[in-house]
């Protein structure tokens, strides 16, 4: 009994409430519950659980419900005398992006940013925002923090936090996203060269729609809608182009020919 009570001093991690934001949801919170914690540790970690049962060794501290790009999941806990001694962790969809889209402007885009989540690898986060400005380190593990100039928003900086090679933490830089009127922009709508130019990444489906106007037809890629916009344009034929969205944000933008 002493070794094992030596083995809960030395193992356990003690952590702060404030590690709750998205409680059982988060895949990066799983990875900080460890055998040995107490039930108040678990709580403050996953917060509490769906259901609560009872097995052969004690009790099973149930959590499953609908989570953002997973669907339904559900994962357990199993105590023995009040401590964790088995964790089944919840099936989550990872997002798995490839450079060829996502460097683009690497840290820079706004767009890239929100493609960034809890529980990415190391490589998975270079591929979306590159190598940062720096590192640094606190108690839970590294930090990268990205920071320098950026067209339209002058200097901004935010940062990654990283716990086990996992992100958990986010801070995304403030950008200044533009806002922009249709009393000017609709005028021609996709089939002026000048409104697409005024089309950026990060923009919401409205701000969008109030620049080109409505698309000729509507689609789904692998990340979210696609608005298509062809047609004849005066003097050019018939031209084509599209804008991809992600999280109801633009995020690819292929403009026409003109």
């Amino acid at each position: 009994m002493r070794l094992i009570t030596i083995f809960f001093v030395f193992n356990t991690i003690l952590l702060s409430s404030t590690l709750l934001v998205d409680g059982w949801k988060s895949y990066t919170n799983w990875n900080l519950v460890k055998e040995g914690m107490s039930v108040s540790q678990l709580e403050e970690i996953l917060g509490q659980p769906s259901s609560k049962g009872t097995g052969g060794k004690g009790p099973i501290w149930y959590y499953e419900g609908k989570v953002q790009g997973s669907g339904n999941v559900s994962g357990n806990i199993k105590f023995y005398q009040r401590r964790v001694w088995e964790i089944n962790t919840p099936v989550f969809n990872i997002p798995i992006f490839s450079a060829t889209k996502s460097i683009s402007n690497g840290w820079k885009s706004y767009t890239n940013w929100n493609l960034v989540k809890e529980g990415m690898s190391v490589s998975q986060l270079e591929e979306i925002l590159g190598q940062p400005s720096s590192k640094g380190a606190d108690g839970m593990g590294p930090i990268w923090y990205y920071e320098g100039n950026v067209q339209e928003s002058g200097k901004v900086s935010g940062n990654i936090k990283f716990y086990q090679r996992r992100v958990w933490e986010i801070n995304t830089p403030v950008f200044n996203v533009p806002i922009f009127s249709a009393t000017k922009s609709i005028s021609n709508g996709w089939k002026s060269y000048a409104n697409w130019n005024l089309v950026k990444e990060g923009m919401s489906v409205s701000q969008l729609e109030e620049i080109l106007g409505q698309p000729s037809s509507k689609g789904a890629g692998s990340m979210g809608s696609i608005w298509y916009y062809e047609g004849n344009v005066q003097e050019l034929g018939k031209v084509s182009g599209n804008i991809k969205f992600y999280q109801n944000r633009v995020w690819d933008i292929n403009k026409p020919v003109f």
